[in-house]
């Protein structure tokens, strides 16, 4: 996919991407071979862009909304970035937008928990987990996930903690 467009609306950003159509234009167009030919040779030439385009929303860069709309025939991405974003003439940039706020609206009335109540929760469920591990696949877990501390490693007096410590 290829961003060709961006553009600011409030607290939103939304971008614009064009992709090369995977469906055949007989799908979309009349049954009228020779035009459809035409058409197929336009595009293998270069002369004709056939697409599909995709608006994403983001807010402080988390996705938030989108929509796409598919079988678009155009001279050049000059004219799918006029008529398609910057127009909205199929309003899928309204859609994305839409779609963004409404996310926006659900995660507000989202309660979140407070971080020293999610770590609570964590270090629950590792212990839960930890009675059922054997001594070996605890020293695993803990070397997969960086749990030891490096030979370097020093206290707060200067003092060496060792090598294989685990937190």
């Amino acid at each position: 996919m290829e961003r060709i467009w961006e553009k600011d609306y409030g607290p939103f950003r939304a971008f614009g991407y064009v992709a090369p159509e995977e469906m055949d234009v007989a799908e979309i167009f009349e049954n009228d071979a020779d035009n459809v030919d035409e058409i197929r040779d336009d595009i293998y030439r270069g002369n004709k862009v056939w697409v599909w385009a995709q608006v994403k929303v983001y807010c402080k860069g988390i996705e938030l909304g989108d929509s796409s709309m598919g079988g678009l025939l155009y001279k050049d991405y000059d004219g799918i970035k006029k008529e398609i974003f910057e127009e909205d003439t199929h309003d899928i940039v309204h859609e994305a937008l839409k779609g963004a706020r409404a996310s926006m609206k659900y995660l507000r009335e989202v309660k979140i928990p407070s971080q020293e109540q999610l770590t609570s929760q964590f270090m629950e469920v590792i212990m839960a987990c930890l009675k059922y591990m054997s001594e070996d696949d605890v020293a695993d877990m803990a070397h997969c996930n960086e749990f030891f501390l490096n030979e370097e490693d020093e206290d707060e007096n200067g003092m060496s903690l060792g090598k294989g410590r685990l937190w």
